[in-house]
């Protein structure tokens, strides 16, 4: 498998981003079962969540879709296909390896 791409980098670096996404590859959220799963703020799962939703990783059901409102009770959290893509190279010590060896050397980069 290819090195993670700089953006995907980027994404799992931001706090929460990673325990989000395994909170979310068990099944669907809501945000007050994602603040308690994650040990985390408000603030921090939110931000969590945009970037996620940005990336096209995460999809929001039960609101008309903005992030100026509160979520409602039947507001939820669930991956997208490229969610459950992203949580598989995750796991996946090849990338890893791969990401490593090309930001250890990047000489060594496409050669």
């Amino acid at each position: 498998m290819p090195a993670f791409d700089s953006q995907t980098v980027a994404l799992i670096s931001r706090p929460h981003v990673v325990e989000v996404l395994a909170a979310l590859n068990e099944h669907r959220h809501t945000l007050i079962s994602l603040r308690r799963t994650c040990r985390a703020s408000r603030r921090s799962i939110t931000r969590a969540l945009r970037a996620l939703t940005t990336a096209g990783a995460v999809r929001r059901r039960g609101t008309a879709g903005r992030w100026d409102t509160p979520d409602s009770h039947d507001t939820s959290y669930q991956l997208t296909g490229t969610g459950h893509r992203l949580v598989d190279k995750l796991f996946d010590i090849d990338g890893w390896t791969a990401t490593y060896q090309q930001q250890s050397h990047p000489s060594r980069h496409g050669s």
